[in-house]
């Protein structure tokens, strides 16, 4: 089996490349974003470019300056890069072992569950140049974990950690960062609790919109008043319970008495009835 042929190391690389570029050119740009995996593999990409008019000024090119040939040894795959400022070179490395990662003077470690960086980048190497000359120089470091990260001495962003360098110094580099998300599935308990809430609601409305059918639907009880009659005991309509206020009534209007109607004339009496004589019976004949 053939062995597989090791990877430049990246920070030793990248260290080497800004050294030589601050020397030759004094503006340079490095923008090195990479993510660490889980598994122990690391991927990302590195910018690295030099000022467009300390090349011109030297007559020389990007490559000439580093190199044209594959620094990465087939690791990591290369393109142009420009922008208004610098021309240069995108690195994209692609499932780099964590172990070739780092190098002496900076370290990258996984253990118990934990991404630890302890270390330091170079970028103070005496390249003749003064602090105006410098000053332009771009130099930004972003380091990705599958996890929130704990600590660091950079600039915290999620789970990321990004540094600032300055030529002239040495770019300091510590963090502590998880290998995963939070164990507490937090998005899931709150969407159980939603739910449960939903379901107390809709049973609750159930129940009662049951309860207020069988209180307009059941009989009214023995003795009950009939709906919309008085209830036993209650005052009749228009009548206000004892110990109610009552309100002021105010008088009715006097109305004037109506003029007197004499009474009708009385009948005349009716003429007495005489009796009808008797008749005598006929007397019997002598002899």
């Amino acid at each position: 089996m053939t062995p597989r042929h090791r990877l430049t190391q990246p920070v030793a690389l990248v260290a080497g490349a800004v050294m030589v570029l601050l020397a030759l050119s004094g503006c340079m740009k490095l923008d090195m974003d990479v993510a660490f995996n889980k598994d122990d593999t690391v991927e990302g990409t590195v910018v690295m470019a030099a000022s467009k008019a300390a090349l011109e000024t030297m007559g020389a090119s990007f490559d000439d300056l580093v190199g044209d040939e594959d620094p990465f040894d087939g690791d990591a795959t290369s393109e142009p890069y420009e922008d208004d400022t610098f021309v240069g070179r995108t690195y994209t490395l692609k499932a780099v072992p964590l172990e070739d990662f780092g190098d002496e003077t900076m370290s990258v470690t996984h253990e118990d569950g934990k991404f630890t960086v302890d270390g330091s980048l170079p970028l103070d190497m005496e390249s003749g140049m003064d602090a105006e000359q410098l000053s332009g120089a771009e130099i930004t470091i972003t380091f990705r974990f599958p996890g929130p990260v704990e600590s660091a001495n950079g600039r915290i962003d999620g789970n990321a950690v990004t540094w600032e360098g300055e030529p002239g110094t040495t770019l300091e580099m510590q963090a502590v960062a998880k290998d995963s998300g939070s164990s507490f599935p937090v998005l899931l308990v709150v969407l159980l609790v939603v739910g449960l809430l939903v379901v107390v609601g809709v049973v609750l409305a159930v129940v009662l919109v049951k309860r207020r059918s069988k209180t307009q639907a059941a009989p009214a009880p023995f003795g009950a008043a009939p709906y919309g009659a008085p209830a036993p005991g209650a005052p009749p309509a228009g009548v206000e319970a004892p110990g109610a206020p009552v309100p002021p009534v105010a008088p009715a209007p006097a109305t004037p008495p109506a003029p007197a109607t004499p009474p009708p004339p009385a009948a005349p009496p009716a003429p007495e009835t005489l009796p009808a004589p008797q008749q005598q019976p006929p007397a019997a004949p002598q002899q």
